[in-house]
C-alpha cells in the first residue's frame, strides 16, 4: 500500500481510478464511497485489478460509526486475501493495530493529515488544531502526536517558523511518542529529523532513521530522511540507495523523486539532477523545495535567466517564502544584475518586520553578490539559530563551493563537527 502522503493529492479530483493506478505503478486500486447519516454509516468498497480493470472484490456495509474500525480491520483483511499476499505475524499485527478505539479523534487526526499534507502556513496551522483536538479525545493516540510534533518541525524546513521556536517542542513530542511506545516508529522518525535537522547530531539521527526502517521498512519516509542524513556523514553511495528506495515506495510522491534530484545535485551529476526535479514537478508544481533545488541547478550551470525564473516562480507560488527570495537575490547576483539583488535584501529586511526571516535567505542573496564578509555575518548567524534547511548538508551543497577553500567556511564546518572526510566536496 502506498502511503497517505502519496494518495492525498487525488482527493477531490475526478479522474479514471485505473488511471489513478497506472500512475501510481499499483497493481490494484481500492475505490469507494461513505455516506454518513448520523451515527449510520453506508460504505461501498471496490477492488480493481489496474492492468485489465476486472473487479476483483466488492462489497456494500451499513453500520454506526462505533464499528469504523472493525470495518477497516475488515476490508484490509479482505484486499490482503484477493491480492494473495501472504503477511508475516509481525506484518498482520501491524496492521490490525488499532492506536486508538477513539473513532472521533480518528477522524480529527485524518483531517489534521490532510491539512499537514499541504505543507503552508496556514495547512501547518489548521493541521494542528485538529491535532490538538485528537489528543484531547484521545491522549494516547501516538500518530496524532507524532502529527503535531511535525507541525513544530516541519515549517522550520522551508523558513515558516524558526527552529528555537519549533524545534524544542517538536522534540518534547518526539520524547512523548517514545514514551508512549517505544516500538512505533514515528517516535524515532520525529526524533531523527530533531537530531539531524535541528542538532546536527547525524549520528543520532542515523541511528533513529534506521530504526524506524527496521520497524517499518516499506514506509518512503524513513529511507528518505536517512539518505539525507548519510549524504552528511558523508556516505554518498549508501544515501544514493535509500533515496532510490524511497521512490520505489512512493513512486508519485514528489518529495520522495526531490530525494534523486538532490542526491544528484550534490555529487555535481547536475543533468540528472535537473531531468529528476523536473520529474518532482511534474508530480506536484508547487512543491517549493523541488522549484529552489532546480532553480539552484540553472544557477549552478550558468542559466542565469532560468534560474531566476524558476525562483521568481517559487517567491509567487509562496507568497514571499523569505528561502525562495533569498535565492532570487542569489540568482540575481550571478546574472549581474545588481541593484535587483539589492532590492531583495529590501525585501527580506521588510519581511522581517512581520514574520521569521531565516538568515540563510540573506546569505543566499549576499554569495549571488560575492560580498564574502556578510555570507558569513549571515551563516554565522544562522548558525546561532540551527537553521534547518541546508546546514546539515551544508559541505556538500555546491551553492558553497566558491567558499569552500576559505578557513571560515571550514571552521564553520568543525563547529557543527561534521565527520573530517565529510568537510571536502564529494
Amino acid at each position: 500500500m502506498l502511503a497517505r502522503s502519496t494518495v492525498f493529492r487525488y482527493k477531490g479530483r475526478t479522474q479514471d481510478p485505473l488511471q489513478v493506478g497506472r500512475e501510481l505503478a499499483a497493481k490494484a486500486v481500492l475505490t469507494g464511497r461513505v455516506l454518513q447519516r448520523g451515527q449510520t454509516l453506508i460504505i461501498g468498497a471496490e477492488l480493481m485489478d489496474v492492468s485489465n480493470g476486472w473487479q476483483l472484490w466488492g462489497e456494500r456495509y451499513k453500520r454506526t460509526m462505533a464499528d469504523i474500525f472493525d470495518i477497516q480491520e475488515e476490508i484490509s483483511k479482505v484486499i490482503f486475501e484477493k491480492l494473495r499476499v501472504n503477511l508475516t505475524s509481525k506484518e498482520e499485527k501491524r496492521l490490525t493495530k488499532r492506536y486508538t478505539e477513539n473513532a472521533e479523534a480518528h477522524n480529527l487526526y485524518l483531517k489534521g493529515i490532510y491539512f499537514w499534507n499541504k505543507w503552508t502556513e496556514e495547512g501547518f496551522r489548521r493541521a494542528e488544531g485538529y491535532l490538538r483536538q485528537a489528543i484531547v479525545e484521545d491522549p494516547t493516540h501516538v500518530p496524532a502526536w507524532y502529527g503535531l510534533g511535525s507541525c513544530f518541525a516541519a515549517p522550520t524546513y522551508i523558513g515558516l517558523r524558526a527552529p528555537r521556536d519549533g524545534c524544542p517542542k517538536a522534540l518534547e513530542i518526539a520524547q512523548k511518542v517514545l514514551a508512549l511506545d517505544e516500538m512505533h516508529p514515528l517516535g524515532h522518525l520525529l526524533m531523527g529529523v530533531i537530531k539531524t535537522f535541528y542538532e546536527w547530531n547525524l549520528a543520532e539521527g542515523e541511528s533513529h532513521f534506521k530504526h524506524a526502517i527496521d520497524l517499518d521498512p516499506n514506509s518512503a519516509m524513513p529511507h528518505h530522511l536517512h539518505g539525507l542524513t548519510l549524504f552528511g556523514l558523508g556516505r554518498s553511495s549508501e544515501a544514493m540507495n535509500d533515496m532510490i528506495r524511497s521512490v520505489q515506495l512512493e513512486p508519485a510522491s514528489a518529495q520522495m523523486v526531490m530525494g534523486i534530484g538532490d542526491a544528484h545535485l550534490w555529487m555535481r551529476n547536475f543533468k540528472e539532477a535537473e531531468q529528476e526535479l523536473r520529474s518532482s514537478l511534474e508530480l506536484d508544481p508547487k512543491f517549493l523545495s523541488s522549484r529552489l533545488d532546480l532553480g539552484e541547478v540553472y544557477a549552478l550551470t550558468g542559466r542565469f535567466e532560468e534560474a531566476i525564473q524558476e525562483f521568481g516562480r517559487a517567491v509567487e507560488d509562496s507568497q514571499d517564502n523569505p528561502y525562495a527570495v533569498g535565492y532570487f537575490g542569489y540568482a540575481c547576483g550571478l546574472a549581474g544584475h545588481r541593484a535587483e539583488a539589492e532590492r531583495t535584501l529590501l525585501k527580506l529586511e521588510e519581511l522581517a518586520q512581520r514574520r521569521y526571516v531565516p538568515p540563510l535567505a540573506n546569505a543566499f542573496v549576499f554569495l549571488g553578490l560575492g560580498r564574502r564578509d556578510e555570507v558569513f555575518k549571515w551563516l554565522d548567524l544562522a548558525y546561532e539559530e540551527r537553521d534547518c534547511r541546508r546546514f546539515p548538508v551544508l559541505h556538500v551543497d555546491p551553492v558553497f563551493d566558491p567558499l569552500r577553500s576559505d578557513p571560515r567556511f571550514q571552521a564553520l564546518l568543525r563547529r557543527m563537527n561534521f565527520p573530517p572526510k565529510a568537510h571536502s566536496r564529494p
